[in-house]
């Protein structure tokens, strides 16, 4: 995974299909508030199924592709853009 600050960059460990087109990796970013107004609330189940939602959105693919995410790289994606969903507080993270 790379990564910036507001940006990341995730390779999966079991590539998804998009119709003829294979994703072996997911780009997310903190999301803006037109990203989550994009999110339709029947889609979600709970903060995993709105986080899914959110980067299925990010890199165009519908809810059925990310539905078929292996579970191992769920639990990655969700830990990875977990961060991006709290507030800023300019503190330094504790090492």
């Amino acid at each position: 995974m790379s990564q910036d600050n507001d940006k990341k960059v995730i390779v999966l460990g079991t590539p998804l299909q998009c119709g003829a087109e294979t994703i072996r990796e997911l780009h997310i970013h903190r999301p803006t508030a037109k990203n989550l107004r994009k999110l339709n609330p029947t889609q979600g189940d709970g903060p995993m199924g709105m986080i899914l939602g959110l980067v299925g959105e990010q890199n165009g693919l519908p809810p059925s592709v990310m539905d078929e995410m292996d579970g191992a790289d769920v639990l990655e994606v969700v830990s990875e853009f977990g961060p991006f969903l709290e507030k800023r507080t300019g503190a330094m993270p504790l090492a």
